[in-house]
């Protein structure tokens, strides 16, 4: 049965089979029509036993099925803002704790991970998004949220007094930082930070190699690419990924030149990381001689090393949280 249908001002054509749902379109290519079909059901790759048997078509996923079934605007609408992974099957058997206590996790890899400065700008909108001005009071609400649908035992009263610390919190503008900061370590930095020094501490001396950075830097040029303004919000969760995937080189016309020298820096870094597990020789390892060292990733001075940024933070507040 053929049914047809309106996708973002393109007339489809719904094809249902034995073997899943066929989609189809025409476009216009150099002048020339063409009818393009989506998710045809392809047959399964002959290996195994099946290696010189004839295909079979390949069992389309239930719930792929029940996703295909319904209408994009009830996809639309009933999206949740943030998903958390769930554990306790195939694919996720073990929470990080529980696989480093028990030792069941894959071992004889190098780790190369890191975050930005100012991570929470971008991901405290969570809670955010609803706040026109930022008061003591709605500070405290949105920590009691992170608490209540989020991040269950984080003790609220405690967190509070933590990252208000020295905040003048009858500025917006202060409390508003000191929130980005809760927000970055909760959410991004200190769980980041921890994994991955977790797995340094059982890995075996120079069996593998484990690098963790810290990205200062951003243009403000290629930071609007992200909505962040750089005096406000600082180094916004993600903008690393606008050097290693080499957007200034994409975009030359609004890059500067140390963006593109930062960028070909990045790349090929990360493409030896790849190749040889090494990113460079003047990056030590996240553990080194009994201390933490973090890449600083900044081309003012790309040789830069952190002592230990998280030690009040990550290794101090939140240690037990996450461990």
């Amino acid at each position: 049965m053929t049914t047809s249908g309106v996708v973002r001002g393109q007339t489809i054509d719904v094809l249902n089979t034995t073997s899943g749902v066929v989609r189809g379109q025409t476009i216009d290519v150099l002048n020339v029509s063409i009818d393009q079909f989506l998710g045809i059901p392809y047959a399964e790759p002959p290996v195994g036993r099946l290696r010189f048997a004839k295909p079979e078509p390949t069992k389309t996923p239930l719930n792929l099925q029940c996703l295909r079934a319904l209408d994009t605007d009830d996809l639309i609408t009933s999206e949740i803002g943030l998903i958390f992974p769930l554990t306790g099957d195939q694919l996720l058997p073990l929470r990080a704790q529980n696989a480093f206590e028990t030792m069941k996790y894959n071992h004889d890899i190098d780790i190369m991970a890191g975050v930005t400065h100012d991570e929470g700008s971008s991901l405290s909108m969570i809670v955010l998004w609803k706040v026109i001005k930022m008061t003591l009071d709605v500070f405290k609400k949105c920590t009691q949220e992170f608490n209540d649908s989020f991040y269950p035992g984080i003790d609220p009263d405690k967190t509070n007094k933590f990252y208000l610390k020295g905040v003048n919190t009858s500025s917006e503008s202060a409390l508003r930082r000191a929130f980005y900061d809760l927000t970055g370590h909760l959410m991004m930095t200190c769980p980041t930070y921890m994994f991955v020094k977790q797995f340094a501490r059982n890995v075996k001396a120079n069996a593998h190699n484990v690098y963790f950075y810290q990205l200062t830097y951003v243009s403000q040029v290629l930071a609007n690419l992200y909505n962040c303004d750089i005096a406000t919000k600082g180094v916004c969760h993600a903008t690393d990924l606008l050097y290693v995937f080499g957007i200034p080189f994409h975009m030359p016309k609004i890059a500067t030149p140390d963006d593109i020298r930062f960028s070909r820096y990045i790349m090929q870094m990360w493409t030896n990381f790849a190749k040889y597990g090494k990113p460079d020789n003047n990056w030590p390892q996240l553990l080194a001689n009994n201390t933490i060292n973090v890449k600083d990733l900044n081309p003012v001075n790309t040789s830069r090393v952190l002592d230990n940024p998280f030690h009040s933070t990550c290794d101090g507040f939140w240690r037990d949280y996450y461990l």
